[in-house]
């Protein structure tokens, strides 16, 4: 027998059905707009579904419920919905009440109405909503009596992964990632189920939807694995990697970040793991282990910086700051030093100080005195901003 259907309104998100490929992310509000026809309708349509939810002794119904979030999702699949905040906080209300309800189909069925309601404009509203959605998702703490919300979190974060875009993906991309560390192997492997659904969703691998925040991510699994090895084994899973192949690619973002702990144990176990020696490993990365030295403190503490050097090598001992500098040469300290820039003035300051700490280490001091205009870099250096554009969108 064959049916009909609507393939906006009745066809479930899945990897080959996802939001942004489906749904208008410019589509019309919930307003009456005499040049949309049927907005006023709609509107009529809304409040009488928010009129419904309104009454506390409806909320007892289950299936009534269920059909008014299936409703919802038709809806705001043409239809923007209003603000969060808006005076229809009646919707917010709703969201907040079935996503904890003990009806699991109630709770899923919440959690795909989080992307449609942040897939839209990045507008004060967008803002606004997703605020309000990623704070109360993010609220709840693993307790027996909240246990069996979890798969309604970790689907929600996975749907909203899919709809945002690179400036907010990592604050839900970074939850699925612990949660794929989680003890309960249900929520573990739902994670990595969700990234793999995400990541095909929107055409990439696994490894190329994590790879701009590698970074990061690299450095936490390699911090945390004491702890819970789980969880760089899954996460090395999900991408295809072996633990030494990951290790090996993202030495370069781990190591100096290592050697600014006086343990020497992580650096020592991960040499160990990938076949390498530690004093191999520095200085294969020794230009951006400067680069982070230089810039971790407001002042640059030259003492403190071959004390930190010499802790893991001991052939840094007898040194000093500005003939490491010079042997290994500038510019490659200076790149490695442009590349830590954020945006903010707090590291921008730092960057000034570490490029003129390192052109001066090439000058002696008969030269410094007369050869090095430091107020004069500076202002060039601040007013040439290209390389600010360079490091922000690159």
């Amino acid at each position: 027998m064959e049916a009909k259907i609507c393939v906006k309104c009745d066809l479930l998100p899945n990897e080959r059905f996802t939001v942004s490929n489906n749904v208008d992310i410019n589509r019309p509000p919930i307003a009456e707009d005499p040049n949309i026809p049927g907005s006023e309708c709609m509107v009529k349509a809304f409040d009488i579904l928010m009129n419904i939810v309104s009454n506390k002794e409806n909320l007892k119904n289950e299936h009534l419920l269920i059909r008014i979030l299936i409703t919802l999702n038709r809806i705001f699949r043409s239809y923007r919905p209003l603000s969060l905040k808006s005076h229809h906080s009646a919707l917010w209300n709703l969201l907040q009440f079935c996503f904890v309800s003990v009806v699991r189909e109630v709770r899923l069925l919440t959690a795909k109405l989080f992307p449609l309601i942040l897939f839209c404009p990045k507008d004060d509203q967008y803002s606004s909503d997703f605020d309000l959605i990623l704070k109360f998702i993010s609220s709840f703490t693993q307790t027996p009596s909240t246990s069996y919300i979890f798969e309604a979190i970790i689907v929600s974060y996975g749907e909203l992964v899919a709809v945002t875009d690179l400036t907010t993906r990592y604050v839900m991309l970074n939850p699925l990632i612990q949660f794929m560390g989680d003890t309960d192997q249900f929520r573990s492997n739902l994670a990595m189920y969700e990234l793999k659904l995400v990541a095909r969703a929107i055409n990439m691998t696994p490894w190329k939807l994590v790879e701009p925040f590698i970074p990061l991510i690299s450095y936490d699994l390699l911090e945390k694995h004491k702890t819970n090895p789980g969880l760089r084994n899954n996460f090395c899973g999900l991408i295809g990697m072996s633990n030494s192949q990951f290790l090996t690619r993202t030495k370069e973002f781990t190591v100096p970040r290592l050697l600014q702990v006086l343990t020497g144990g992580d650096l020592a176990a991960m040499a160990a793991d990938i076949g390498r020696s530690k004093v191999e490993l520095i200085e294969e990365n020794f230009a951006k282990i400067m680069a982070l030295m230089l810039t971790a403190e407001d002042d640059i503490n030259p003492t403190k910086i071959i004390k930190m050097l010499s802790f893991h090598n001991q052939a840094y001992k007898n040194d000093e700051l500005p003939n490491l500098i010079d042997e290994l040469g500038a510019l490659p300290i200076i790149w490695e030093t442009l590349c830590l820039y954020n945006g903010t003035k707090e590291i921008q300051t730092r960057i000034y100080n570490a490029i003129i700490y390192c052109c001066k280490s090439r000058y002696s001091p008969e030269r410094l005195s007369s050869g090095f205009d430091e107020a004069r870099f500076k202002t060039v250096l601040s007013q040439n901003s290209s390389y600010q554009r360079y490091f922000l969108y690159n």
